[in-house]
């Protein structure tokens, strides 16, 4: 389960996403460097497919165990985030991942109708399949919403057919069909209604996509700004704010942990309309209580890394702690005022340094300054992330079972190494 969103105004072009998966799936923040390649094929996920001879520089968010990415940006200032989507084509054969698209089309289009044109051409030869659930089987179709400074495109697909659609002000998609004229390119019959005719209902009713799609798109109508500040308070907003650590709920775009449903492990913003844009990224799950670390090309610091395993270590070390914090283990106030205090300093020096027109020397070292408050301040709970990973503190039923089995292959390729 995931959610998109994109906004745009005459000086502003905000994307944000949150990847809502198994609670227990890492999702690793990783640079990947622009590259000549020599290698004939790339392996996918599931498959091999022809390479191409270079590829471009993208900042991923990714599940530890995907070569595919739920969300991500490139050196050219192209930002892409996909969703699964429930339909009546579901392919259980491997093939392409919905995730191995987002890559693909980050590492080679420049522009986003370029990215647009890549997925289509492709699914088209390779369609689109295999299991996506890191501990359960879980197969799905997908959807995308890839932007860059000047033009966005939602783009959904059932098996080899696809239906985009250009955004103008603003769009969101969640876990569901939803376009049903009006497009842009497709090569399904132009008369049907996509979402219509190819949702598979009852997956898509209990995964109550259409609520959070909705409270998505009443949220951009209601910012006063078109700006990361009110993308990062949507992103954190929940349908209710009872039972959250005990009971979840799938309904909210900051989802949390249920007994069926996902839970938000990672979160992505950016103003693509920026020279030298900043890439807010949580690092960590649940957004309501993580902080939104500024992060940038060409500048290596937490949570952003080049080796998967310290990314890793980073989500899990955060992870632990918001496990604590469930448990009523770490005084939430007081968290709250530290963690609200943080993020407003770095929105009000981000809004500095675009103000006076800073070289990249001035955000580098933000950022480096940044991660390292971001440190400081999650080892100030060292006590209680020691005791969470070493099972010394009592957690939500809920959340026992999770947090015994966290960490656990989580870099194998197949749910039956994964499940061991």
């Amino acid at each position: 389960m995931c959610d998109t969103l994109f906004k745009k105004d005459n000086c502003n072009a905000v994307f944000g996403k949150n990847s809502d998966r198994s609670c227990n799936e890492p999702n690793l923040t990783v640079f990947v460097p622009a590259i000549e390649h020599n290698a004939a094929t790339v392996l996918c996920t599931y498959i091999s497919i022809p390479q191409v001879k270079s590829t471009n520089a993208c900042i991923l968010v990714k599940p530890s165990w995907m070569w595919g990415a739920e969300m991500g940006i490139n050196e050219f200032s192209v930002a892409i985030g996909n969703e699964a989507v429930f339909t009546k084509k579901k392919n259980k054969t491997p093939s392409l991942t919905g995730m191995d698209y987002v890559r693909i089309a980050l590492e080679r289009g420049k522009t986003a109708e370029e990215c647009l044109d890549i997925i289509i051409t492709l699914l088209q030869e390779y369609s689109q399949g295999g299991n996506c659930g890191f501990d359960k089987n879980f197969y799905y179709d997908n959807s995308f919403l890839i932007a860059d400074p000047s033009s966005a495109f939602i783009l959904e697909t059932a098996g080899k057919l696809y239906a985009a659609r250009k955004i103008d002000k603003q769009g969101n998609i969640s876990n569901r069909l939803s376009l049903s004229g009006d497009y842009y390119k497709t090569n399904a019959p132009i008369s049907q209604s996509f979402s219509k005719t190819h949702s598979d209902t009852i997956y898509t009713h209990f995964s109550k996509s259409l609520m959070r799609q909705q409270a998505g798109e009443r949220q951009l109508e209601q910012w006063i700004k078109t700006d990361v500040f009110s993308m990062m308070f949507t992103l954190q907003s929940h349908a209710t704010e009872r039972n959250l650590y005990t009971k979840g709920n799938v309904g909210s775009l900051c989802m949390h942990q249920s007994a069926l449903g996902d839970h938000t492990t990672g979160s992505m913003i950016v103003n693509l309309a920026h020279n030298y844009p900043t890439v807010w990224i949580t690092g960590c799950s649940t957004p309501c209580l993580s902080l939104y670390k500024p992060t940038y090309f060409g500048v290596i610091e937490g949570p952003l890394k080049t080796d998967e395993k310290e990314s890793l270590e980073f989500w899990l070390k955060r992870e632990y702690l918001l496990r604590g914090i469930y448990a009523g283990h770490v005084n939430e106030t007081k968290y709250r005022i530290r963690l609200l205090s943080l993020q407003s300093q770095w929105l009000q020096e981000e809004k500095r340094l675009r103000l006076s027109n800073a070289p990249k020397e001035d955000y580098e070292a933000f950022s480096k300054k940044a991660s390292k408050q971001e440190r400081e301040f999650v080892e100030g709970y060292m006590d209680v992330i020691c005791a969470v990973k070493n099972g010394e503190l009592p957690l939500p039923k809920l959340w026992k079972k999770k947090t015994a089995a966290l960490n656990k292959n989580v870099f194998a390729r197949t749910l039956a190494e994964r499940k061991v």
